[in-house]
C-alpha cells in the first residue's frame, strides 16, 4: 500500500509559552490512488498512538484534502 503512495513530510516545532514548554507535531502528505487502500490505511492509523522510546505518546489523525 505505502510503496504505492507518494509521500512528503512536514515537521514543525513551536514553543507554547503559556505552559513554558516546547512542543513539536509532524504533517505527512500522502497521495494514495486506490480507494480501498486508502480506507485501510484510515482504518489502521486514526486514533493510533505511536509512543517513543522515552514514552510520550503522540496519537495519529487522519485527515482528507
Amino acid at each position: 500500500m505505502v510503496d504505492r503512495a507518494r509521500i512528503s513530510s512536514k515537521q514543525q516545532t513551536s514553543t507554547n509559552t503559556s505552559f513554558g514548554q516546547q512542543y513539536a507535531f509532524s504533517r505527512v502528505y500522502l497521495n494514495i490512488p486506490n480507494r480501498q487502500d486508502l480506507i485501510i490505511f484510515t482504518e489502521k492509523f486514526q486514533g493510533y498512538v505511536f509512543v517513543d522510546k522515552n514514552g510520550n505518546e503522540y496519537p495519529c489523525t487522519v485527515e482528507y484534502a
